[in-house]
Order: C-alpha cells, then sequence, then structure tokens
C-alpha cells in the first residue's frame, strides 16, 4: 500500500490508498479467478478496518460524452446497497463509512476531499475524460470551496511514457501546454492538463500531491506495457486499485 502525507493529516476522517503487486489483481477478466479478484480487494481494505460490503465499484466505465454531466454520480444509502454502479465517469458522497474503489491500468483516478464539508469522491479520467474535463466536473458537483479540498494524483501513465501518433482525439483547446511533439510521436501530459484545471478552478497547489511513478516503466500494473511488451517476469497482466474511505466524524 502507497501512502500519502497530505491525506494523513486527515486519516481520522478518510482513508486513501492505492495497491500494490503484492496485493494482486484488482480487476475481472485477467489471470486470477473472480473470487480471488474479490478476496484481493477485501484483504486490500481490511488493512485498514474497511468494510468490503460498503464499497461502490464502477464496472462499466465508457467514453464520456461532453453533453452528459449525470457522468458525476452522487452517492446515496441505496447505492451502498447496490454496490455497483455502472456508465458513470465519477462517485461523489457525503454518507459515511462509504468506500470507493476504482480499478486502474494507466488512466487516472483521482481522490478528491473536501475538508470542511466532509465530501469525498472519486473520478476515472483517462487522456479522454481529461479531454473533457472530468476532474474539473467532479470537483464542481463536490459543491465545495476549491480551497478546502485536498486531491491526490496516483500513479498513472507519465509524459515521457504516453505516446501518441497523431492528436486528433485531443479536442480541448487546453491540451496545447501539455502536448510535446518528438521524433517518437507526441507526448501527451495526461497529469499537467488535469493539474492546471483544478489549479484555474482555485484548489491551491498545496493541496495537490502528484504520485511521481509511472504506470509504464515502473506500476505494478500497466496496460499499455502490456501491450507493447506482452507478458514479461513478475509484470503480469491486470489493474491495481485506488480506493477512498469517508469516516464518521470523531
Amino acid at each position: 500500500m502507497r501512502g500519502y502525507p497530505l491525506f494523513d493529516r486527515w486519516a481520522d476522517r478518510i482513508t486513501v490508498g492505492v495497491s500494490t503487486l503484492a496485493e494482486g489483481c484488482m480487476e475481472m477478466g485477467f489471470t486470477d479467478s473472480p473470487a480471488c479478484v474479490h478476496a484481493h480487494r477485501e484483504a486490500l481494505l481490511q488493512e485498514y478496518c474497511i468494510e468490503y460490503n460498503n464499497t461502490v465499484a464502477i464496472p462499466d466505465l465508457r467514453v464520456p460524452n461532453i453533453l452528459e454531466r449525470e457522468r458525476i454520480h452522487e452517492i446515496t444509502a441505496k447505492d451502498l446497497l447496490n454496490r455497483f454502479v455502472g456508465g458513470v465517469d465519477a462517485l461523489v458522497t457525503s454518507q459515511v463509512r462509504a468506500t470507493f474503489l476504482f480499478r486502474v491500468g494507466d488512466c487516472l483516478a483521482i481522490p478528491f476531499y473536501d475538508t470542511r464539508q466532509h465530501r469525498m469522491a472519486l473520478c476515472h479520467a483517462g487522456r479522454q475524460g481529461v479531454n473533457f474535463e472530468i476532474p474539473l466536473l467532479t470537483l464542481a458537483a463536490m459543491g465545495s470551496d476549491p480551497k478546502e479540498v485536498i486531491v491526490l494524483f496516483p500513479p498513472s501513465l507519465k509524459k515521457a511514457s504516453f505516446v501518441f501518433e497523431n492528436i486528433h482525439s485531443f479536442t480541448n483547446p487546453g491540451w496545447s501546454n501539455f502536448i510535446q511533439e518528438s521524433d517518437d510521436g507526441f507526448h501527451i501530459d495526461m497529469n499537467g492538463f488535469a493539474l492546471q484545471q483544478l489549479l484555474d478552478a482555485g484548489v491551491p497547489a498545496q493541496n495537490i500531491f502528484i504520485d511521481s511513478q509511472d504506470t509504464y516503466t515502473d506500476g505494478p500494473y500497466s496496460h499499455l506495457r502490456w501491450q507493447r511488451k506482452g507478458h514479461e517476469k513478475n509484470r503480469p497482466p491486470g489493474r491495481f486499485a485506488v480506493f477512498c474511505h469517508l469516516k464518521p466524524l470523531p
């Protein structure tokens, strides 16, 4: 489990974590059976005395549509009984004891915590999610004063490894400062553009922590690494987990 000092200050109110290779694959459809994947998730959360039964996961992440604002879903007590919410890109809640868990390989899964209103959110933002400003939409859906929000950018694909042959799908003009053309193609700074969205919205820079780990070069799992290199020793296919858990106020 990777720890983050920015969130440790609020450890009596929220728990945020990122799984490691040692904690196993967190997604179905790879080498582990569904029962084994559920066991990995449950064991991960049990390290922090979190009940897996109150975990809301997203099984069906689709390409976001800039016209569809329902991509951000407010979680209620009823949702905690259902446990799975499909077709959205972010979850927001004030429900204490709720846990959000996303499985990612290279994309950003960004936890937010409102230190004043005691609300949390977790958004999925790959290149298309960032293109459609899902991090910004998530912040707006929280209804928070940006100065009271803390944010984590977990391990993800970094600019040095994120290379495209063309940039036709990068339609947001805000990408202009975050795409660099090189001999091997266009290098995409997904973290940089997502960060800029939140800074422009008023989140203080000191309230945002960016994990420097590049999933392609040294992450526990990487979709792009698997596509390019196939199976490598000690680097199996799969997904790691990013989770956040809202505790009752002390």
